[in-house]
């Protein structure tokens, strides 16, 4: 049990992505965030941020930092990514707000941060940045890899931020409800080779990189020295396993090929169903912590993502309502979202940095993915976050997770003032060829107190009521010769 606990607290992992827009401003400002234990002091966080800028001889401009709690110690870890600059061309180090820059102050409440991060920028003179010195956007998204006890691991986002830096004028206005889209809305790239080794990057290096980064991490460590002993977190994930047999699997797979759905579609729409009584659609709107560069295949018309998760209105699907009296009304219900995965007009474009990766945008490479995770046929149809890889810990790799396994991550739901469900995620194993012998498990995991248990037992008992009613309703259609 006590390595179980230690392995649940060192998977605790900030991944930090900060892209700025350099021409705006004599100062660039690179930064990383923290999440201590408890609130440092402006010295106690400038000495750690100093020592660490001085000791590594060459720095770069995309760090990434991480911080794990265990055994009554945080560490600070730093690795580099790209564009090296030298630590004499530091100016200073701040550790100002970065909310000041761009962030409205509902998001703050929206996710409940309030003396527990901190963040802290190098400002470095443009020259720092060679010969382009171009940035297109600054995002942070922070991730929870939940360990579980029986092996399966699962990837949910307890909460994002986005990080508009250097230029608070270059931040968008706020939707009614909502949180201030990215810059990366404005921006636009064309089909490059850069963008095709990006994406091959992504496919066929990136699922061994955790690995290779963890071994790296050990000789950067450095333990933190604080005054007093870390409380526990003040959240924790709470999770339940429901199983559909083979043969519900089966009949529900069969139920999508008939309609040209895939199971993926199936389920976000019976969640979306099971999720209605705690939705106002007058105010809240829908999250989906889908891969950012996967995004444009399945909402091709929404606006922009944010960090790594998309944020649209509930408008973009309409509000969720109760399981339709109907099976032909749920399938139109489910169809508009199919039609996202499949049109055949999508090109992805912007300037997306997702992890170590980067934006697939290389339209040859798109419809390839396309064929091999999003086709209702072949691999699991219902495996498009596959490609998920640059969000997995290693932590996930050592539990057993491979590229041919599928983890999908369900729509949450919140408001500008109260976030209703941090994560809710499914995960969902085997292959659509192997569903007679194999079944699948769903994992729903949720934040303590962010969902009450009613809340989310509700969710579930309604999601696995949808499907089972799905099937009853699958059964009449052929017993009537429907």
């Amino acid at each position: 049990m006590k390595e179980l606990e230690r392995r649940k607290a060192a998977t605790v992992e900030r991944w930090y992505v900060a892209r700025t827009v350099a021409e705006a401003t004599p100062l660039v400002h690179v930064g990383f965030d923290l999440l201590p234990p408890h609130p440092l002091t402006r010295p106690e966080l400038e000495s750690a941020l100093g020592a660490a800028v001085l000791r590594l001889p060459v720095l770069h401009p995309f760090l990434s930092t991480r911080v794990q709690h265990h055994d009554g110690s945080a560490e600070l870890e730093l690795y580099r990514v790209e564009d090296e600059f030298r630590a004499e061309e530091v100016l200073s180090v701040s550790t100002a707000a970065p909310f000041v820059h761009a962030l409205d102050s509902q998001l703050e409440s929206t996710f409940d941060l309030s003396g527990r991060l901190w963040g802290a920028w190098l400002h470095l003179p443009p020259s720092a940045l060679g010969a382009e010195g171009r940035y297109t956007k600054a995002y942070a998204a922070v991730y929870v890899h939940h360990a579980l006890a029986d092996g399966v691991a699962v990837c949910g986002v307890a909460r994002t931020l986005v990080l508009l830096l250097n230029n608070p004028q270059l931040a968008l206005q706020v939707p009614q409800g909502g949180i201030p889209l990215p810059l990366d809305a404005r921006v636009s790239t064309a089909p490059s080779a850069l963008a095709l080794a990006s994406a091959a990057f992504t496919a066929f290096i990136h699922p061994h990189l955790p690995r290779f980064l963890t071994a790296l991490y050990a000789p950067r460590t450095q333990p933190y020295m604080g005054a007093t002993p870390p409380p526990p977190l003040p959240r924790r994930s709470l999770h339940t396993i429901l199983q559909i047999p083979p043969a519900q699997l089966a009949k529900l797979l069969a139920l999508g090929r008939e309609n040209g759905l895939t199971f993926t579609a199936l389920l976000h729409t019976l969640m979306w169903c099971a999720m209605s009584p705690l939705v106002d659609p007058a105010t809240q709107h829908l999250y989906t912590s889908v891969p950012a560069s996967l995004l444009p295949l399945m909402y091709p018309s929404g606006p922009a993502p944010i960090g790594g998760c998309y944020v649209a209105p509930i408008q973009t699907r309409g509000p969720p309502a109760a399981l339709p009296a109907t099976l032909a009304q749920f399938l139109a219900q489910a169809k508009p979202y199919m039609a996202h995965l499949k049109d055949p007009r999508v090109v992805l474009r912007g300037a997306q940095a997702w992890g170590l990766a980067g934006m697939l945008s290389y339209e040859g490479m798109i419809g390839y993915l396309r064929k091999q995770f999003v086709s209702g046929t072949g691999r699991n149809s219902f495996a498009i976050s596959n490609l998920r890889t640059v969000a997995f810990s290693a932590e996930q790799v050592r539990a057993g997770w491979v590229p041919t396994r599928g983890v999908f991550t369900q729509p949450m739901l919140g408001s500008s003032a109260t976030l209703l469900a941090d994560v809710i995620s499914v995960s969902v194993e085997g292959r659509e060829g192997d569903a007679a012998q194999e079944g699948c498990t769903v994992v729903f995991c949720w934040e303590k107190d962010v969902l009450s248990e009613e809340e989310a037992e509700g969710i579930i008992g309604r999601t696995r009521d949808g499907w089972e009613w799905l099937i009853r309703e699958a059964d009449k259609q052929a017993a009537e010769g429907v």
